[in-house]
C-alpha cells in the first residue's frame, strides 16, 4: 500500500492509510462503526462518493458492511486469484 504515499497530492497517515480528496465523513463512520483503520487507500470524490482500497477481500467486504447504510457501497475484486483474473 505504501505505494499510494509518493503523491503530493496524497496525505500519508500512521499504520499504511493514505487518503485523497474529501474522505473525512468516510473514515469518521469507518472508525465509529469498528472496522480497523490500517492498509488502505481511501479516494473521496466528494462526502458521498469515493473508492476505498484494500489488500484483502475480506477487509473490502467488513468495510462495505461498516459504511452501509450511511453510504452504498459495493466490493469489486481486481487482481488475480488461482491464475485468473478477477
Amino acid at each position: 500500500m505504501s505505494r499510494f504515499g509518493t503523491s503530493r497530492w496524497v496525505k500519508t497517515h500512521p499504520n499504511g492509510v493514505y487518503t485523497t480528496g474529501s474522505t473525512e465523513p468516510v473514515l469518521s463512520v469507518l472508525d465509529v462503526r469498528g472496522f480497523e483503520l490500517r492498509e488502505l487507500f481511501l479516494i473521496g470524490i466528494n462526502d458521498s462518493c469515493g473508492t476505498l482500497i484494500v489488500p484483502v477481500e475480506s477487509r473490502a467486504e467488513n468495510a462495505a458492511a461498516a459504511l452501509e447504510p450511511a453510504f452504498n457501497a459495493r466490493v469489486h475484486l481486481f487482481g488475480n486469484r488461482d491464475g485468473h483474473d478477477l
